[in-house]
């Protein structure tokens, strides 16, 4: 079962599985002038932190 955590507060795991949808990967990757910057940064620094420790990320495919 999936939880909702905040961002701000969350510190991954090792055997963490995270899911990410299209949306956060456009955030993270394609920012457009400083359009919902707060959002971009916070993703910015759990995906820094996700990629430090190692856990799994998952995604749907993209059309």
């Amino acid at each position: 079962m999936s939880v909702k955590i905040p961002l701000v507060s969350y510190e991954p795991k090792y055997d963490d599985k995270i899911f990410f949808d299209t949306n956060v990967w456009l955030y993270l990757f394609c920012p457009i002038g400083n359009y919902k910057s707060k959002i971009i940064e916070q993703y910015s620094t759990v995906f820094y932190k996700i990629l430090k420790s190692g856990c799994r990320i998952y995604t749907t495919h993209i059309y």
